[in-house]
């Protein structure tokens, strides 16, 4: 498990995280367990498997830059256990590589880990389908 403290408390980044990506559940530990969970468990994974601080800063910078109230690319959205929809997942093309660069549609709209359908979670349709072509 990296300790993402030995980067991010030196500024910018640590305060950028703070008020962009807090943990919503209330613990002892603080926002640091949920950056390292998401480093851990996907931050490793990913094109910037040797850079914590580049990974946090390319997800803090796509989060900015993005305006999701007029998507035009349709997320994937994932449930939990408990019949609640956990994530709403964005997917993006890659730029030289490794860089998340646009944004793009999901290849599967829902994840089959817990069924969202069967509980009535489901994306809203498109606004754009049946309008009138005039």
């Amino acid at each position: 498990m990296v300790e993402l403290v030995e980067f991010s408390k030196d500024g910018t980044l640590y305060s950028n995280l703070e008020e962009n990506w807090p943990n919503v559940y209330a613990n002892d530990n603080g926002d640091s367990e949920l950056w390292a969970h998401e480093w851990n468990d996907h931050g490793v994974c990913s094109d910037l498997q040797y850079d914590p601080a580049g990974y946090f800063k390319a997800a803090l910078d796509l989060f900015s830059d993005r305006n999701f109230s007029n998507l035009q690319q349709v997320p994937q959205i994932a449930c939990n256990s408990e019949t609640q929809l956990w994530e709403i997942r964005f997917c993006y093309e890659r730029v030289d590589g490794n860089v998340p660069g646009a944004l793009r549609q999901c290849p599967n709209t829902l994840n089959d880990d817990y069924e969202c359908a069967l509980n009535g979670i489901r994306l809203p349709p498109d606004p754009s389908i049946g309008r009138d072509a005039s």
